[in-house]
């Protein structure tokens, strides 16, 4: 029934778009105008998408259907009657670009890549500015962008953007352009309630507030807070440790919470705790400056169980943040403005905590990974290697808890504080930065863009015990990490037009990443190891900590764009792209492996666009992309480290028809094959560290995406309907079968799934409410059962031989979400 409903879908869909392509009447779209000067808009139907200027393909203002790059923007126009309520739901709609629920975040996966943290490889902007950590990991997960109601436009390039960003713009560049007073002051209040089912829901509150004071001054103010519980349910059974099934609704926390340090203090009432502020973009311009802050958070509870096996645990949860200061000069008289120059200086704090909440059974075995006196045996050579020790003036002593409890394992000590005990990990990376950009040469035929950035970073986490009351055990006995450094980058584009049809865009970038020092630490006490021993007792002593480490990086672009007839060009693309290794993997890995090399990616396309009739936009997009290595965590070996290259090979076909400022429709699909050797997957050794054969296996990801959409506005009532498709084809990945006495892994399979939204947005005039509108969005229409996959590194416990989490996580099934917007001009 479910099946025939969805084809019902998109066969009124296809039969929409056949009926109004009849009509050939073209309506100018709002959106547009203010992007095109007065003489692009006598020579250009700004009916179409593909007319829009965008600038963070090449850093400077240039036609969608020219970029030298495959693109999607997603205007203020689509976020309204598509009713996006994060960035996330906005992504799910771009080709190429997989969204699934991962147990805690909303991921976006670009071009069939999906590997354990798969947000380091994707690099997010909000105006132009860095969104990811820039000295820890790089992750940035697009949820954490939680609402939509001051955002433009998002331009999404798919492929390498690293010859202008640098580093994690591997896969892809998302930028995320705020709204900016144009000519008068006005104010959005906006009310948003989600998820209503029964005994559950989030609100959201959101104010928006643009004041324009002249060309000169400008103020743009936004507030966002939501919280609430949302009902979870699982709609399948996942597998726990002892082959048992679970299954059943979990409750699970939504909401802002931000912090700004690091805290390593043992003493509860200090013990570091979130606030909840609500997410903040404020800016105010005054001439050629710019004075800016903004505040994105998102706290989530961990769905699948953070290393325990009990499902719907309370207290487990995941917190991501980032804030930053900033001003930017950006002259608009004088020299300076004729070379289009523009600079910017930051601090910026990235913060990331999670919390894993262990009932009275799983806490003891955990609280043995606690550091307490005698931690050690004499007689046992496999537990002294489990010594922690810490130096004083020269002398080395065996690391004692601060806050030592004799008693702290027995099932007394964790009734009495809270019946259970957590593992708490918090850290913070806090970047001063600056950069800038200059135009020197702008002619007809030539154009030259070069610029620099610079970030000093420091970064310290800290991993604790504590009781379920949050009274300090003591600090897990790997430690915490601590670290120091700086990049920088420099990069320079060139543009040539030797003629009329032709483009070539050229590119360069140079980045160098210095790891001062990067070391494992109890509490900030840098931990050593015990290396030698002599009648029991430890003698020698080695500091898990590694110094000067070094990552350069190159990275060419060139692409070539050719006019075969008017509005319809083909473009060759070839770029590189990297991931530097940054200070947390560079700890994980051992000490012999010396520094380690970036991740890098080859990235080969042709893209071929074209505006048909001035009412539909076609691109086909070829690419293939060759990387090297891949750094990852391995839960066989418990370790870190690296495996050989992957490759992957794609097509996509986007179709965009517009009819009317009523009425469009889109569609795209993306097939591709992407593949990784099995000793890189993600099991890069078997347990006698004999590497696995070079035998190709596919990655956990669908091999094809279609995607489909329609909206119309009935004028009579003010009403737009709109509807999308997702189809997200089968999934194939290999998992670990530890339980499994003779596998080293095995083949799983994840059926092909699809779901409908169905959106309407109300003008709320036909009520005499001018400017106030009610739009109502479901997700997952029909309830239908859309499996997503888990990061690598949650399949099997770290710890122990057997599975204790699931293969793969259903999501959310059916949502609501109903907002009320007002406008005050």
């Amino acid at each position: 029934m479910k099946k025939t409903l969805c084809l019902c879908v998109i066969l009124l869909l296809f039969q929409s778009y056949s009926i109004f392509g009849q009509d050939v009447d073209s309506l100018k779209k709002a959106e547009i105008l203010y992007l095109l000067s007065l003489e692009e808009l006598k020579n250009t139907d700004v009916n179409n998408s593909l007319n829009l200027k965008v600038t963070t393909a090449t850093k400077q203002s240039i036609r969608l259907a020219e970029v030298p790059s495959a693109m999607t923007v997603i205007t203020r126009e689509d976020i309204e009657k598509y009713g996006y309520t994060n960035l996330t739901e906005a992504l799910a709609r771009v080709p190429e670009v997989y969204t699934h629920y991962n147990g805690h975040n909303f991921s976006a996966d670009f071009r069939g890549f999906f590997s354990n943290n798969t947000e380091r490889r994707v690099l997010y902007l909000i105006d132009g500015d860095k969104l990811n950590d820039r000295f820890h990991f790089g992750d940035f997960y697009p949820d954490v962008i939680s609402d939509l109601s001051n955002v433009e436009r998002i331009e999404v390039i798919r492929g390498a953007g690293a010859a202008l960003y640098g580093n994690n713009s591997v896969l892809g560049v998302v930028n995320i352009i705020t709204r900016k007073p144009q000519d008068a002051t006005e104010t959005n209040l906006n009310v948003q309630y989600s998820n209503l089912k029964a005994g559950s829901g989030i609100p959201m509150f959101t104010l928006f507030h643009q004041s324009f004071y002249g060309k000169n001054t400008q103020l743009n103010l936004y507030l966002n807070w939501y919280g609430g519980e949302s009902r979870y349910n699982t709609q399948t059974n996942w597998q726990n440790n002892v082959g048992a099934e679970q299954n059943g609704i979990a409750t699970v926390h939504f909401g802002t919470e931000a912090y700004f340090s690091a805290d390593n203090s043992t003493t509860s009432d200090a013990f570091f705790k979130g606030n909840k502020l609500p997410n903040a973009n404020i800016q105010f311009s005054k001439g050629a400056f710019t004075f800016g802050t903004y505040i994105y958070t998102r706290s989530a509870t961990w769905v699948w169980p953070k290393d325990n096996n009990t499902f719907n645990h309370p207290s487990n949860d995941r917190t991501w943040g980032t804030y930053s200061s900033y001003i930017d000069l950006k002259p608009s008289t004088g020299k300076l403005s004729k070379l289009n120059f523009h600079s910017r200086v930051n601090y910026t704090i990235n913060t990331n905590k999670e919390v894993a909440d262990f009932d009275l059974q799983k806490s003891k075995p955990r609280l043995q990974n606690v550091v307490f006196a005698n931690s050690y045996s004499q007689d046992s050579v496999a537990n002294k290697g489990q010594a922690a020790f810490t130096e004083t003036n020269g002398a080395f002593t065996e690391y004692v808890s601060s806050y030592v409890l004799t008693n702290a394992l027995s099932d007394s000590a964790l009734l009495a504080n809270g019946g259970g005990s957590r593992f708490i990990y918090h850290g913070a990376d806090k970047i001063v930065s600056a950069e800038f950009q200059i135009n020197p040469i702008q002619k007809e035929k030539w154009n030259l863009l070069i610029g620099a950035n610079t970030n000093i970073a420091d970064y310290n986490n800290y991993q604790r015990y504590t009781y379920r009351n949050n009274e300090f055990i003591g600090w897990a006995r790997w430690g915490g990490i601590s670290a120091s450094g700086y990049t920088f980058g420099a990069f320079s584009q060139l543009i040539y037009r030797p003629s009329k049809k032709i483009t070539l865009t050229a590119g360069l970038r140079y980045d160098y990443q210095f790891i001062k020092e990067v070391f494992r630490q109890l509490g900030g006490q840098l931990r050593y190891n015990a290396t030698q021993w002599k009648d029991g007792q430890p003698v020698a002593f080695t500091p898990i900590l590694a110094e000067n480490k070094v990552a350069n990086d190159i990275t060419p672009r060139l692409a070539i764009t050719y006019e075969l007839l008017p509005n319809s060009y083909i473009k060759l693309l070839f770029g590189q792209a990297f991931r530097a290794v940054p200070s947390q993997e560079v700890n994980r890995l051992p000490l012999e492996a010396g520094a380690a090399q970036s991740e890098k990616t080859n990235n080969y396309e042709i893209i071929f666009t074209s505006i048909i009739k001035k009412k539909i936009n076609l691109s086909i997009n070829g690419f293939y992309l060759r990387g090297n290595q891949i750094y990852q965590w391995n839960p066989t070996l418990n370790e870190f480290n690296s495996g050989s290259g992957w490759n992957n090979t794609g097509l996509t076909v986007d179709l965009h028809y517009y009819h009317s400022d009523r009425f469009d429709c889109w569609f795209n699909a993306t097939n591709y094959r992407l593949n990784r050797p099995s000793d890189a997957y993600p099991f890069m050794k078997d347990k006698q560290g004999i590497p696995l054969a070079n035998t190709y296996r596919p990655l956990e990801s669908p091999q094809s995406l279609v995607k489909l959409g329609a909206s119309y506005q009935i004028e009579t009532s003010k009403t737009t309907i709109s509807s999308e498709m997702i189809h997200n084809g089968k999934i194939k990945g290999l998992y670990p079968a530890r339980s499994n006495a003779d596998e080293l892994f095995y083949l799983h399979t994840i059926p092909s799934s699809q779901s409908i939204n169905f959106i309407v947005r109300q003008d709320l005039t036909v009520l005499n409410l001018t400017n106030w509108f009610l739009t109502f969005r479901v997700e997952n229409l029909f309830n239908s059962k859309v499996l997503g996959i888990l990061p690598s590194e949650a399949e099997g416990s770290w710890s122990e031989s057997v599975y204790e989490k699931p293969h793969q996580l259903p999501s959310f099934g059916r949502m609501f979400h109903v907002r009320l917007q007002a406008v005050i001009k």
